[in-house]
């Protein structure tokens, strides 16, 4: 039998026999996939449970914190809830399993980020709407809503680098592709082990290709027991010289074998992290999304860096005070330094930092520049600079431009 396309196909024991016939006709047979053994499982679980254990332990300490903070602002109510300060926040682990965190399907850091945020930031909401009659327990949500939103990626970022390494991590994937470009695909997914796929297998529908990176088995039958031995669940598939219909009768075959198939298109290089796929009937497509320009994320966004903003200030008091505090001691003048920018949409604003220059340098060094470009023949102004660095031994030593000299002198307009 050949498909419609007039390649042959391997079909014997184990592997679905659905083909299009070149009359049209479908033939069937029976499809026998691998079952869930213990490889499955065992695969399954060395691959979550650091995840696991990383969030029960980020959720521990942001737990902690905010009962450190709810025993500061009202002790009587800390010490009520003390037993219950490490726990308070593993509710939330069933959340991000409902969410497709502990998924067996990859995630990008960055999709696993916005997930684990979007988890934590309802929850820390609903019980934050309860306390608006009970104080303390709004106080409580807060701290360890920003506790958590800022530990468990960081901790998972960290265990998915300790683990990243280990052979018994990540899972057993097989690799579908056909003789061209077949160990390209191979290396791609070798040099990227962050995405927790581990490839054991590789295949090519029509059984001609060999290749000495990986284990090669086209026969559908040993393959099949290839894949229940090694618990393979999951499949990159990479045929972009198939056509739609050729595809579509491979990814039948293989998806009775192996349950994820991440299927390698022409379309890879569009910015799809923050986009996703639509179907509308027969017009279907991906639909690339800027997130900075809904108005919800803006407004998120905007709560989130002054929120942010307000904290650095607060936690930064300290030393900015003994930062001025140095600055008014060992120099005369103000102790910040205003100068106008433009800003969005061209709109100019004052920025503000720590003075490090001279109160009068701005004033002094202007009229220098001028005088020397409406004297540059005769060369005075020059002259008046090179003698003002000359005379201050560490621009000398350093050799640093005159202008630098003008502005730390301060006294380069008073000799002009």
């Amino acid at each position: 039998m050949t498909t419609s396309y007039g390649d042959p196909i391997l079909a014997r024991g184990g592997v679905d026999t659905a083909l299009v016939a070149s009359d049209g006709a479908v033939a069937e047979a029976p499809v026998v996939g691998p079952p869930l053994g213990s490889a499955v499982v065992r695969n399954s679980f060395l691959t979550i449970a650091p995840f696991v254990l990383s969030d029960m332990i980020s959720l521990a300490l942001a737990g902690l914190g905010a009962h450190a903070v709810l025993g500061w602002l009202y002790p009587e109510v800390a010490a009520s809830a003390a037993s219950l300060a490490v726990v308070s926040l593993f509710p939330l682990l069933l959340g991000y399993w409902l969410s497709g965190i502990y998924s067996e399907i990859w995630i990008h850091p960055a999709i696993e980020f916005r997930q684990l945020t979007h988890v934590s930031t309802m929850a820390m909401i609903a019980v934050m709407t309860v306390g608006i009659v009970a104080p303390p327990l709004a106080v409580w949500a807060s701290v360890a809503w920003m506790s958590s939103v800022v530990i468990v990626p960081l901790l998972r970022t960290i265990a998915r680098a300790c683990c990243v390494k280990r052979k018994w991590w990540g899972y057993p994937t097989l690799i579908i592709c056909s003789s061209d470009g077949a160990d390209n695909v191979a290396r791609l997914v070798l040099d990227c082990p962050r995405s927790g796929l581990r490839p054991v297998l590789m295949t090519d529908p029509h059984g001609n290709f060999r290749s000495d990176k990986l284990r090669v088995v086209n026969d559908p039958a040993a393959l099949a027991s290839q894949i229940a031995t090694h618990g393979v669940r999951h499949a990159v598939v990479s045929l972009p010289d198939y056509s739609f219909n050729r595809l579509s009768v491979v990814l039948d075959r293989y998806s009775n074998l192996v349950p994820h198939l991440l299927v390698l298109s022409d379309a890879a290089t569009l910015p799809t992290l923050w986009g996703a796929s639509r179907s509308g009937g027969r017009l279907s497509g991906i639909e690339v999304r800027n997130g900075l320009l809904l108005a919800t994320l803006q407004s998120v966004k905007r709560v989130f860096d002054i929120v942010a903003s307000a904290g650095a200030l607060v936690v930064g008091l300290p030393l900015f005070l003994g930062i001025a505090l140095l600055i008014k001691v060992s120099s005369r003048g103000p102790v910040l330094f205003g100068h106008r920018r433009i800003g969005r949409h061209g709109r100019p604003f004052t920025a503000w930092k720590f003075r490090t220059m001279t109160s009068t340098a701005t004033r002094s060094c202007v009229p220098t520049w001028n005088v020397s470009r409406r004297r540059a023949s005769s060369g005075s102004a020059i002259a008046s600079c090179a003698t003002i660095r000359a005379s201050r031994g560490w621009a000398g030593s350093f050799g640093a431009p005159a202008s630098m000299s003008c502005r730390r002198s301060g006294t380069c307009c008073a000799a002009r």
